[in-house]
């Protein structure tokens, strides 16, 4: 049975959003391991507080990403 753990910082997503990260990584393992294994996938979806996420010893807060996503907006991404 696969297990995945998916971590994001709190608040960053909607639960609407985190929900369909469950269905598309599902979706994935049935696509390459067979319809078969669909009901063995367990997703796990885990908040981090924000602020108490590391990458190179700089702490990610939700206010970054919150700018990150008016950068791409302000550029024509999403």
């Amino acid at each position: 049975m696969p297990i995945v753990s998916v971590k994001v910082l709190a608040g960053a997503f909607s639960k609407d959003q985190k929900e369909r990260r469950i269905d598309g990584i599902t979706d994935v393992f049935a696509e390459v391991g067979g319809e078969g294994i669909q009901p063995n996938v367990a997703v796990l979806v885990e908040e981090v507080d924000s602020g108490m996420w590391g990458i190179g010893g700089r702490k990610l807060t939700i206010e970054e990403i919150e700018e990150r996503r008016r950068g791409r907006a302000d550029q024509g991404g999403q």
